[in-house]
């Protein structure tokens, strides 16, 4: 029980951390977002699901790093169901590299950081270099 809520308050500071970094978008903002911005990277994800829990804190992470190549969003696969279904959202977590309006490229599953990390450098190569913290 005891472990239960540490997670529980773990996941909740890690969804704090990750609401000022990436934007949550529901079905109303998803197009717009989509046509403004060049570079757009989207985790879609379920509440209920532990890995997109494990995830969330890396995401965040390479939100941060990645600020300066693209724009990080979120979409809650169960509220914007019309969304998920457009793009054949089949596993969460899923996150999808779309440049242009256009998806170039996905990853679903739970992964490691440096996979992450690496599956953005390989795919947001054309834009300027991630912040580096020394």
């Amino acid at each position: 029980m005891r472990r239960a809520s540490k997670e529980n308050q773990l996941s909740e500071l890690a969804a704090e951390k990750l609401k000022s970094v990436v934007n949550f978008l529901s079905a109303d903002s998803y197009d717009r977002v989509l046509k403004e911005q060049k570079h757009l990277v989207v985790d879609f994800y379920g509440v209920p699901c532990p890995p997109c829990r494990a995830l969330a804190p890396v995401y965040s992470e390479m939100a941060e790093k990645f600020c300066n190549c693209a724009h990080f969003a979120n979409i809650n696969v169960y509220e914007a169901k019309e969304i998920a279904q457009r793009y054949n959202i089949r596993g969460v977590p899923t996150i999808i590299v779309f440049e242009d309006g256009k998806e170039k490229v996905r990853i679903t599953g739970l992964c490691e950081k440096r996979v992450l990390e690496e599956f953005l450098k390989t795919n947001l190569s054309s834009i300027p270099a991630p912040i580096t913290k020394n």
